[in-house]
């Protein structure tokens, strides 16, 4: 029998040849011939003959292309599901305990669908559900394609609640296929075919970063405000600058303040009074308006 080598990516592009020439090769594998034959071979994969483990993976690759096709579609193709589904083919293979009774296929079947399940939930969906509801979601799409195809029409979510197929509420069909409806772009995909185009992130505004007029405004805010401090003496100006960290320092308190002007408290409350009087006398006249100052 010829043996399939399972590698981590059949390959990167959908329904390459590659693939194809897989399916027809996979297509081509007998199945066992009765379940006698499948035991001994089961038996023989369990007690590490690695020829047996691998005619066990091999004679079932077929079933996992029958289930990954359950979930195939333009968001999921094929051949990676079958990719992820042989993997779990062989987890089954290695954990498969022929000795209680079970055919192979039966135990697989459950690992080939959880593998499966999760590369679509982890791999695809930015909304991870749990493997139930992407269980439910998948049958609610094939029971529409299903009434689609008998009635010829249209089907709309309330069709679906008289489906014996489905055990689900309206409320649920409407919330999974909301869930399924959403699409979410990458804020690095480019705005269009242009190399040029740039993307989605250079056009959505940063709170965190100052515009790029701010160096011209503060330069503007300065000068007005040395025009208006020009009334003010040195002392006087020097406490307002340490007050409001007008020189880009931090704002002091009166005690700090005292000690770099050497004077009192007392004393520095009464000069910093005076020039807010006359400084904002002087902004009023020159049309500055900082609500820095209305305190």
């Amino acid at each position: 029998m010829k043996q399939l080598k399972i590698t981590q990516k059949i390959t990167s592009r959908p329904e390459s040849k590659a693939f194809n020439k897989y399916l027809v090769d996979v297509r081509a594998i007998k199945p066992f011939a009765n379940a006698d034959e499948e035991y001994e071979c089961a038996l023989k994969a369990s007690k590490g003959d690695e020829e047996a483990m691998n005619e066990l993976i091999t004679r079932n690759l077929k079933f996992v292309i029958s289930v990954a096709k359950q979930y195939s579609g333009s968001k999921y193709p094929l051949e990676e599901l079958v990719t992820e589904g042989n993997y779990g083919l062989i987890e089954a293979a290695k954990r498969f305990e022929p000795s209680k009774g079970f055919k192979f296929i039966s135990y697989a079947v459950w690992y080939i669908r959880k593998n499966v399940l999760d590369y679509i939930n982890k791999s695809h969906d930015p909304i991870r559900l749990p493997i139930n509801k992407v269980n439910n979601l998948n049958k609610i799409k094939q029971e529409i394609s299903n009434l689609e195809q008998l009635h010829q029409r249209t089907v709309f979510n309330s069709d679906l609640l008289f489906s014996d197929n489905l055990d689900l509420n309206l409320k649920d069909i409407n919330n999974l296929m909301a869930i399924d409806s959403i699409s979410i772009a990458s804020l690095d995909s480019p705005m269009s075919s242009d190399v040029d185009s740039g993307s989605m992130i250079d056009v959505i505004a940063n709170k965190n970063i100052e515009s790029t007029d701010h160096l011209v405004n503060n330069n503007d805010v300065k000068i007005l405000m040395d025009s208006a401090m020009s009334v003010l003496s040195d002392k006087q100006r020097a406490i307002i600058n340490l007050s409001y960290g007008l020189d880009g320092e931090d704002p002091l308190n009166l005690i700090e303040i005292g000690e770099k002007v050497d004077m009192s408290r007392e004393g520095v409350r009464r000069v910093r009074e005076k020039a807010l009087k006359l400084l904002k006398i002087s902004m009023r006249r020159k049309g500055i308006k900082l609500d820095m100052f209305n305190n």
